[in-house]
């Protein structure tokens, strides 16, 4: 398959989504990408463009374990030194509590409301945070789902539109690098990078419906 188109400005941006959003009442874009590709930044451009008409789903905050159990399995493949369970245990994408992400875009489209009471807890890595997500009760919506995954069947399906967001390999390296802090934090980073994110997208870009690079 083809690559999805590219574009490469945010005027050329906002075009699309417009077209998008014209089609339905409510539309359900998938913006995707490595980490530090600036998904997020960009989502909450899209959200001003739209005040009151849109709304943002932060996929990552719906996981299937808590930190301190995710790190516990992970040791405990480790220990096994078998490669098919450490993968298994390390892949980024077995995190995810995909069920209760498709069930929130689900109440969105039907009730245009969410409510997750075991979201992720960025300060204590506990699944115990509330989570609630609104659309305007009436008039056309944009839903914008962020997250690293979303190519891959089912997910891909939940969407109307995926825009995959890439950067430079160095711009991403320097936000990996300001996030993480830690030197220990950052080669996990750069491992899972290289190990499950680049594989992934080598394998799903064609399913993108469009590209943005902003240099």
């Amino acid at each position: 398959m083809a690559p999805p188109p590219l574009l490469t400005d945010m005027g050329q941006l906002r075009a699309a989504v417009d077209v998008l959003c014209a089609q339905r009442d409510i539309t359900v874009l998938g913006v995707c990408g490595m980490a530090g590709a600036g998904k997020t930044t960009l989502c909450r451009m899209l959200l001003a463009d739209r005040p009151g008409r849109a709304a943002h789903l932060e996929c990552d905050l719906f996981s299937t374990r808590s930190h301190a159990d995710r790190q516990a399995r992970i040791a405990r493949a480790r220990a096994t030194g078998d490669a098919q369970a450490i993968h298994a245990e390390e892949d980024p994408q077995a995190w995810y509590d995909w069920a209760a992400i498709g069930r929130a875009i689900c109440g969105l489209r039907q009730d245009r409301a969410c409510r997750w009471h075991h979201a992720w807890n960025r300060q204590t890595g506990e699944l115990d945070a509330p989570l609630s997500v609104t659309l305007p009760r009436t008039g056309p919506a944009l839903l914008l789902c962020d997250c690293i995954y979303l190519l891959h069947d089912p997910v891909r399906g939940w969407m109307d539109g995926l825009l995959l967001v890439q950067a430079p390999d160095a711009v991403i390296a320097n936000r990996r690098a300001e996030r993480a802090g830690a030197p220990e934090a950052l080669r996990r980073a750069r491992d899972r990078q290289e190990r499950f994110e680049r594989p992934y997208f080598d394998r799903y870009t064609a399913r993108a419906d469009l590209r943005l690079s902003l240099r």
